[in-house]
């Protein structure tokens, strides 16, 4: 989570956390990367804890609910020479619409599900500016 973080501006001196550094560092010489995955539901509880509404432990917690799989960043032209398309389609009309209006929906019903978790675990874990002190 503190990778994702750095890489969406979220952690600005990095020089200043030593350790999460060598971690960065550590990754970023990597051909390929896999996590977890993300839709609309994690984005929101991850975007709670990125504003400090939320700590680390909801955070798990909330993934660990979504339970949405492992992903797969290929960081290199070496890694994306070995990728090859299997299937390619374009959504556009009633389907598009459909689509998003599916979104909405998931959206709402996470803020919820997030709200619930957020209560459960309200006074367990560290939040994004205590969990970076860590990492110092």
């Amino acid at each position: 989570m503190l990778f994702t973080a750095y890489n969406r501006g979220y952690i600005e001196d990095i020089d200043s956390y030593s350790r999460l550094k060598k971690m960065i560092d550590d990754l970023m010489s990597f051909d390929v990367i896999s996590g977890l995955v993300s839709d609309d539901r994690s984005a929101y509880a991850f975007g709670r804890f990125l504003d400090k509404a939320t700590t680390n432990v909801c955070l798990k917690e909330c993934i660990k609910f979504f339970n949405l799989g492992y992903q797969y960043v290929f960081r290199t032209v070496k890694a994306c020479d070995h990728l090859e398309i299997m299937h390619e389609e374009q959504i556009t009309g009633d389907r598009y619409f459909r689509i998003a209006h599916d979104r909405r929906v998931r959206i709402g019903r996470s803020q919820d599900i997030v709200s619930e978790i957020e209560t459960k675990f309200r006074r367990e874990g560290l939040y994004l500016d205590e969990l970076l002190e860590e990492y110092r």
